[in-house]
């Protein structure tokens, strides 16, 4: 004998918890291969070799401004950073500083950092460090993940947050839909 579908609050409710605990699982396997993503990003940011790190003292001989301007929606932005030219002890040749924010009086002496023997000569105004940036991509991917799991938790455990889960998943398909 056939089952016939059950139209009452009940069968809907047994409906939208099982589409809850379904979308909760897809979303947390999407969920979860972006954050082993990010984690592996952040493990190669941390284990890069920083390489502008050689503090120096960077003595100005030539600012000139560079002006760029942009149009967006009919409104212009102009923005002016100086480029600087300079010497740094021990290093022979002149050291070019790029996107300075303000400018410089010739002779002023400013922190840079440059790589170690001066190479390519340029430098910049904070150390190179994508350490920092590493270790935020990995804590905030992991604390994505435990709250995932926290919310599989609650999904598996209480019917009506599975329910509630089914009906905002069908809410954000129809609005993505329309």
């Amino acid at each position: 004998m056939k089952q016939r579908c059950k139209f009452g609050s009940n069968g809907l409710y047994e409906g939208a918890a099982e589409f809850g605990r379904g979308y909760t699982y897809l979303t947390a396997i999407f969920a979860s291969i972006i954050c082993i993503i990010v984690i592996g990003i952040g493990i190669h940011l941390i284990r890069r070799t920083p390489v502008y790190t050689q503090k120096v003292t960077f003595t100005v001989t030539s600012s000139y401004p560079v002006t760029t301007t942009n149009t967006n929606n009919g409104t212009t932005t102009t923005n002016v950073v100086y480029d600087l030219t300079g010497t740094v002890s021990g290093c022979s040749d002149q050291i070019i500083l790029n996107n300075y924010p303000t400018n410089i009086s010739v002779g002023a002496q400013i922190t840079a950092y440059t790589q170690v023997g001066c190479k390519n000569g340029d430098a910049l105004v904070s150390p190179d460090n994508y350490s920092k940036i590493g270790w935020i991509c990995i804590g905030v991917s992991l604390l994505v993940i435990i709250f995932t799991l926290i919310n599989i938790f609650f999904v598996r455990r209480f019917k009506a947050v599975a329910a509630v889960e089914g009906g905002v998943g069908a809410a954000n398909l129809l609005r993505n839909v329309f």
